[in-house]
């Protein structure tokens, strides 16, 4: 498991870094805020990034946590996705990160806390 870490916004166009997402990575995040989650796809077919949501249970009483939220599908070869987090606590596990995994291929990162 990989630990991709936030990036701060800025007021220029720098470059942003991607990481490669793997099957298990974790984004350590502050409670109570926003980020934004942007992929990048360099496959020649469409990928999901799948992202663990620990607090919401459905149906009522099931044993474990679901469901989990899909990001995507991200278009292939040049395809990019964007995705918007208003408020961090619903993502973040006991150790304050929100775990996803997704295909080979898939780049990413996270902007903020916005």
């Amino acid at each position: 498991m990989a630990t991709i870490n936030p990036v701060l916004p800025s007021q220029s166009f720098a470059a942003r870094t991607f990481s490669t997402l793997s099957a298990a990575d974790a984004v350590p995040l502050l409670d109570q805020s926003s980020y934004l989650v942007h992929v990048k796809n360099t496959t020649a077919g469409p990928l999901t990034v799948v992202v663990d949501d620990p607090t919401s249970q459905s149906p009522a009483g099931a044993v474990a946590f679901n469901p989990d939220v899909n990001v995507g599908p991200v278009a292939a070869t040049t395809g990019e996705g964007y995705w918007f987090i208003p408020n961090s606590g619903r993502y973040r596990d006991v150790n304050g990160n929100m775990n996803l995994s997704g295909a080979s291929g898939l780049q990413m990162t996270v902007i903020g806390p916005l």
